[in-house]
């Protein structure tokens, strides 16, 4: 449901999640390919969060990182994905999860969420910061994965 001033087509364009995926490949080239598809002409706004391997963790130095992740955690980002949007019809979403080594500095988790709007007028909905984090939150408990430092 978007803003009653809003065209038809522009609730047509939301209430859509484009991917989850989590793959060995860097995420940079396959979020900017994202970011094209999850800005379509009618969404005025787009949050990204890009999770990027840090220098260090827990007080210690990292040199790389690597994730591996369950069978079962596409499906899990999925199902958070899905719940996301229960939530808030309004948005465009799509993300992805890196596994294997990762470089510091690479992407290991990206999510963009859209709307047309950057706030809503509506009282129990939110900017699509909100969404971005919203996204996160639940997910990072529910996916089971494992991080390893060197």
């Amino acid at each position: 449901m978007t803003s009653t001033n809003d065209p038809a087509y522009v609730s047509d364009d939301t209430g859509v999640v484009l991917g989850t995926l989590i793959t060995d490949q860097p995420l940079e080239s396959l979020a900017a390919a994202a970011y094209d598809d999850v800005m379509v002409a009618s969404m005025g706004a787009c949050v990204t969060f890009n999770g990027v391997v840090r220098n260090h963790d827990g007080g210690q130095r990292v040199r790389s990182l690597s994730y591996t992740s369950h069978p079962t955690a596409e499906a899990i980002m999925a199902t958070v994905a899905d719940k996301v949007l229960d939530r808030h019809p309004d948005v465009r979403i799509w993300a992805a999860h890196r596994i294997g080594g990762i470089a510091i500095g690479e992407a290991a988790f990206v999510v963009h969420v859209a709307s047309a709007h950057r706030a809503w007028h509506q009282r129990t909905a939110m900017p699509p910061f909100g969404h971005a984090r919203t996204w996160r939150t639940p997910l990072k408990p529910r996916c089971p994965s494992g991080k390893n430092n060197f």
